[in-house]
């Protein structure tokens, strides 16, 4: 099955790649390894700090709308999966568990993959957030790329039926068990807090937080972005 995973992978990253999206160039696939170029970025779980940390957010947030434009879910959309360049140029990598907008719980992992970019901004760049982009009324899909990819056979037939079953369970149980582990970690975060000096408590409390609006027009908010970009570039020149 980790055959069937890699080449679901290398499906995967060579459709996004041939349409834009910013994932390593992938070369080739075999067995349970695919081969793709490097990534000259970091984990952003290990960037400490960022020049534009709103312009970042916006841009995450956007991929996650333009994968479900395409019929897509990334579905583990967090720090750990996202590469991040001195520029600030977004990398996303990591792409097996990638579900369909049409999936019974895609609206589920939509919404995870916002909430895990949220909280990880908030907790490292003391952003605050006002709502966010919701799968049924915000996500107009224009291609259906999980359909374009499961028909151009990177599996055999059998293979995929395999796959399918070994996954259906895993992804049916997969909200729940996985709301579990997001309380369980809220609540062990808040017990690491409550354990905090005094002195790191009255620090994290001081912090000026900056708080984010999500535009639902989603067209006027990546214009709002561009201005933005535009007006930065101008007065640095």
């Amino acid at each position: 099955m980790s055959r069937v995973a890699s080449l679901k992978e290398f499906a995967f990253m060579t459709a996004l790649h041939k349409r834009g999206f910013p994932t390593p160039t992938p070369y080739d696939a075999n067995r349970h390894g695919i081969v793709m170029s490097l990534v000259k970025a970091y984990p952003m779980v290990n960037v400490k700090g960022l020049i534009n940390p709103e312009q970042v957010y916006h841009r995450l947030i956007e991929l996650i709308i333009q994968f479900a434009e395409h019929g897509l879910v990334h579905g583990d959309f967090n720090e750990f999966n996202l590469m991040i360049s001195d520029t600030e140029d977004i990398t996303v990598i990591d792409f097996p568990q990638m579900t369909s907008t049409n999936h019974l719980n895609a609206e589920f992992y939509f919404d995870r993959d916002v909430k895990c970019i949220q909280r990880f901004f908030t907790k490292r760049f003391g952003l605050e957030f006002e709502g966010g982009p919701v799968l049924e009324t915000d996500v107009r899909t224009k291609v259906d790329l999980a359909k374009e990819i499961k028909a151009s056979g990177f599996a055999t037939s059998q293979e995929m039926q395999d796959y399918e079953k070994l996954n259906e369970g895993y992804l049916d149980k997969k909200p729940e068990a996985d709301q579990e582990q997001e309380e369980k970690k809220e609540e062990s975060e808040d017990e690491e807090d409550q354990d905090m000096p005094e002195e790191e408590v009255e620090q994290d409390d001081g912090t000026e937080k900056k708080r984010v609006t999500f535009d639902i027009d989603i067209d006027e908010g990546r214009k709002q972005i561009q201005d933005e970009v535009g007006s930065e570039s101008s007065e640095e020149e």
